[in-house]
């Protein structure tokens, strides 16, 4: 699964659970102000906490998946950036909110990513009994008998979860 990340701010995510959509692009601006909602890559989070939401407390990471997002997703260049960040151009759904993580500074007061997102979603097909997936999992990431497994029928990129014990 391909996922999308955005900071918000847990009185933002609160609202956009009682409205059913999210609607904040950044830190005190309005997808109405912005015209998109700003959202990173997994090697573009940190930069981006570090460079705009240092000082801010009750942060939460919400880990997108793009294929559940009703609006438009598009990737652009951003000025003195290497490379594009994705956009999502109107409200988000918050049905393709897969996971929300509180997300705070280390002691040092630098934003780091978690690297249990990047572990949990470095999933491959393993050798072994394979059914395809789609047979009523959730489509998140979970451990599974000590591993890592999916059944999300939208994710073409991991077709198959391990079965053990057939």
């Amino acid at each position: 699964m391909s996922v999308i990340y955005h900071i918000a701010t847990g009185a933002s995510w609160a609202q956009a659970r009682r409205d059913g959509e999210y609607t904040m692009s950044t830190l005190d601006k309005t997808l109405a102000q912005e015209g998109f909602i700003h959202c990173s890559d997994a090697s573009q989070v940190a930069g981006v906490a570090n460079a705009f939401y240092q000082g801010e407390r009750d942060l939460l990471l919400l880990v997108i998946d793009p294929e559940r997002v009703t609006s438009r997703v598009q990737y652009d260049l951003a000025p003195d950036q290497p490379a594009p960040y994705p956009h999502i151009y109107g409200p988000l759904n918050i049905d393709a909110v897969t996971e929300v993580r509180p997300f705070a500074p280390g002691s040092d007061g630098t934003f780091r990513f978690p690297e249990t997102l990047l572990s949990e979603r470095a999933v491959v097909p393993v050798p072994g009994k394979l059914r395809p997936a789609g047979m009523g999992d959730s489509g998140q990431l979970r451990r599974a008998g000590g591993e890592l497994v999916t059944g999300s029928p939208r994710s073409a990129r991991l077709p198959y979860i391990r079965v053990t014990g057939i």
